[in-house]
This record gives structure tokens, sequence and C-alpha cells, in this order.
């Protein structure tokens, strides 16, 4: 039996880390930018109707939809962690 790459194991490493930075809007197109041309030479179309369908059909997001779950996450996480604020001097509201 063949292994095969599915398209999550493709983008995650990219994103490693990212979710505690905030990123300008050109670096977030620019992750974007390559998963959409991967999958534009994958499904031989340059419709971005077609492409998103695909990608909802196959239940994959865009790297920015990963990203921002990841940061929630973060988020959530680093507020529960009341020691960490504390030791960097961050008030959360």
């Amino acid at each position: 039996m063949q292994n095969y790459l599915w398209l999550g194991q493709i983008s995650e490493p990219q994103l490693i880390g990212l979710e505690c930075y905030s990123m300008l809007k050109a670096d977030l197109h620019s992750l974007d930018f390559v998963v959409m041309r991967f999958l534009t030479k994958l499904f031989r179309t340059a419709n971005k109707d077609i492409i998103d369908e695909c990608r909802s059909f196959c239940n994959y997001p865009l790297p920015t939809e990963m990203l921002e779950i990841k940061s929630n996450k973060f988020c959530k996480k680093i507020k529960c962690n009341k020691s960490m604020l504390r030791y960097f001097n961050i008030s959360v509201s």
C-alpha cells in the first residue's frame, strides 16, 4: 500500500509557531498564494470558485484559516496561564 501525503500535511509545517505573531495581510496572503498555486496546478484550473469548491469538499482550509484557529487557541491558553502573564507583566482584558 502506498503512502500518500494529505494536503494538510503539506501546509501544516509552514504554520508552526506563527500563531503567536501578528502578521501583515500581505504575509497572510503569501501563505495562501502558495497553497492556491499548488491547487491550481493539481486541479488544472485557474477558476477560484472551482478550487474553493474542491477545498470545501476535501475539508481543507487555507493557511490563513488554519492560522486563525491556532491563534485563537493560543490566546485562550495564554489568558488561562496567570503566572506567565505576571512574569511578562502582560495585562489581558
